[in-house]
């Protein structure tokens, strides 16, 4: 049940423009800020140690498999931070932008970061090799990851694309981590032998991929909704194929910790929901355009260069709007929903489609791969507040 009896939180009254950005130390509301990774994820400001009542916040840091934050990431970067949820909850999280998955989980296996925000894929390949991890929040139930070739491919029909892709090259963001791994799964399930009848090729998710693909390097891309988003809005021309069992598949974006981490600091792993739990209510009701607005104030180097203002805020809204539909929002935020839970079901389907592959060896029991224990505690706010609020947010 959602609670309804924490109407004096700072984050169910009105937030101006003003007191977002008006003053020098307004900008480090919930103190998000990239320890590395590309220039599209730098912040314009250092993490707070404070809030605004002066308590000493904890200073975390959130790995993410991508060096940079588009506009589809404001759900755990933007929002959360300018309208202090993570300062509600104790919190100054520094996200560090990586280099795909298996470089995120590297970071939380070796203590530089105590949370991981990426796709799922990893948590069942670590499990798999007797690292204990887990998914504490399901940020985005439905799957997004696709393949796509050029506009001026031969092939018009999914049925075609199996033969199309034997013996050519799949680019995708980093290999080990996601989308490489679910894209390997998927070939295999089409019939074909990853890196036998199919090549794989590190391209990342910006600039060079689309060079790749255009240059004759990969023969076809292996990547995620919102990339593709992002080329189709600069005028490219793309034909996505979504092959079996893609379009059933959920379970697909998760804050992951270490089974350690759960057990050993469950206060964190809350805190850190609850504030994600608000950020997504949020951005269920406010306009995608302002969102992006307040996404390129606090983080100006993700805008798109070369062109106007205007333009590239339209960039950033068609992006985000991509990934909207994968979040499931009007579903989870229905009375009697828990955001960030996942049914069984879809866990292990990712879990046999990996197996299929022989990616992993086993499919477990869902809950060796996440964990509910933290979800009805972040659900427990009054969500007809901040979903009022974002309604009226301009930025």
């Amino acid at each position: 049940m959602v609670s309804t009896n924490h109407a004096s939180d700072r984050s169910e009254r009105g937030i101006s423009r003003r007191s977002l950005f008006g003053g020098a130390g307004a900008l480090a509301l919930g103190g998000v800020v990239t320890a590395c990774g590309g220039p599209a994820a730098q912040s314009t400001s250092k993490s707070k140690v404070t809030n605004s009542d002066g308590k000493k916040l904890r200073r975390i840091t959130l790995s993410y498999g991508v060096p940079t934050l588009d506009t589809t990431t404001a759900w755990f970067g933007a929002i959360p931070r300018a309208l202090g949820f993570y300062e509600q909850h104790g919190l100054s999280v520094e996200i560090e932008g990586l280099q795909g998955g298996t470089a995120s989980v590297a970071a939380l296996t070796t203590n530089r970061s105590q949370l991981a925000t990426q796709s799922t894929q990893v948590i069942f390949t670590s499990v798999d090799r007797g690292v204990e991890l887990k998914g504490v929040m399901c940020q985005i139930p439905g799957d997004f990851i696709g393949i796509a070739v050029s506009d001026s491919s031969p092939i018009t029909e999914e049925s075609q694309l199996a033969d199309y892709l034997r013996g050519k090259t799949i680019g995708t963001n980093a290999i080990g981590g996601s989308p490489d791994i679910e894209v390997r799964a998927v070939v295999k399930h089409m019939g074909l032998e990853p890196d036998k009848d199919v090549k794989f090729l590190a391209v990342g998710t910006g600039t060079p991929a689309l060079h790749a693909l255009q240059k004759g390097r990969v023969t076809a891309l292996g990547l995620w909704a919102m990339i593709y988003a992002n080329f189709e809005a600069q005028g490219t021309k793309l034909r996505i194929f979504r092959p079996d069992p893609l379009s059933k598949l959920g379970f697909q974006h998760a804050t992951v910790a270490t089974q350690a981490m759960v057990d050993d600091d469950p206060e964190l792993v809350l805190s850190y929901c609850k504030a994600v739990a608000k950020s997504l209510a949020f951005l269920s009701a406010a306009d995608p355009t302002e969102i992006v607005k307040l996404h390129y104030r606090l983080y100006p180097a993700a805008k798109p260069q070369g062109m106007s203002s205007a333009r590239a805020v339209e960039i950033g809204t068609k992006v985000l709007k991509s990934v909207m539909p994968y979040l499931e929002l009007d579903k989870r935020m229905q009375e009697g929903q828990l955001l960030g839970d996942m049914e069984d079901s879809k866990i292990t389907a990712v879990g046999e489609l990996l197996r299929g592959a022989d990616t992993i060896k086993k499919v477990e029991t869902p809950s060796a791969y996440f964990t509910r224990q933290f979800l009805e505690e972040a659900n427990d706010f009054d969500r007809d507040a901040i979903v009022a609020q974002a309604k009226k947010f301009s930025a």
